[in-house]
């Protein structure tokens, strides 16, 4: 669910920064349309193979890679298990698969708002490269990747680009909004209102772990691509 956090880096370059969205994107569309190392592998530095294509396959690679890296870093764990626990006794000592959700969730996208607000501009710089990519190309090769096809991804990037909803995550109430859309969308029962009152806290702790939570990703980086550098926290 963190786009902004796996592309941010690499919006020098469109294609494969879209790359790097295509398993949430596909999860959003169609969660039985999947990407796999394995069928992406072949795609990989193919001479025979347009640029266009090797750029969303290795895209995609690296939105794969940093996930392993990512979720399963110490950063990560620690600070989603302390956000479901907070999530947890605000909602009465709940416990169990729906504050384990989202206090995965919520720390990814918080992460994307913090990137944001480290980085004025960003979110804005990323809609603008993304909505350079053609989505019928776009399609056409998730399609030669996954292993079932989608017909879905221009009503898809047409409704993204417009909603642009990567902004909602920089405010308390429309993140509510967008983590009940997620809640609905998994069969989950939504937040009450007044959770909103925790978020603030829950983006101090995103802070105060941000360089440990980003760190296996930047070390995540593709040859050739330059290093990534943390950004500088305002």
């Amino acid at each position: 669910m963190n786009c902004l956090a796996h592309a941010y880096r690499f919006l020098d370059d469109g294609h494969f920064a879209a790359g790097t969205c295509i398993p949430d994107w596909l999860g959003m569309i169609d969660r039985s349309v999947r990407v796999r190392k394995k069928s992406t592998a072949v795609f990989l530095e193919n001479e025979a193979l347009d640029p266009f294509t090797v750029s969303i396959a290795t895209g995609i690679a690296q939105h794969l890679n940093d996930d392993d890296l990512f979720h399963g870093s110490r950063a990560f764990v620690e600070s989603s298990l302390q956000a479901a626990r907070m999530i947890g006794g605000f909602l009465d000592n709940e416990s169990g698969h729906r504050t384990g959700f989202l206090g995965h969730i919520v720390v990814e996208l918080l992460l994307d708002a913090e990137i944001e607000r480290r980085n004025p501009g960003t979110i804005q710089e990323y809609y603008r490269v993304i909505g350079q990519v053609p989505p019928a190309r776009l399609q056409s090769t998730i399609n030669r990747i996954a292993a079932r096809p989608t017909t879905e991804i221009g009503r898809f990037m047409e409704r993204y680009l417009n909603e642009r909803f990567l902004f909602d995550y920089l405010d308390d109430g429309r993140l509510l909004y967008r983590l009940n859309r997620i809640m609905g969308r998994v069969g989950l029962e939504p937040l009450p209102a007044d959770i909103v009152l925790l978020m603030p806290e829950i983006r101090d702790l995103v802070d105060s772990r941000f360089d440990d939570l980003l760190q296996p990703v930047i070390q995540n980086g593709e040859p050739g691509l330059g290093q990534a550098t943390v950004p500088s926290k305002a």
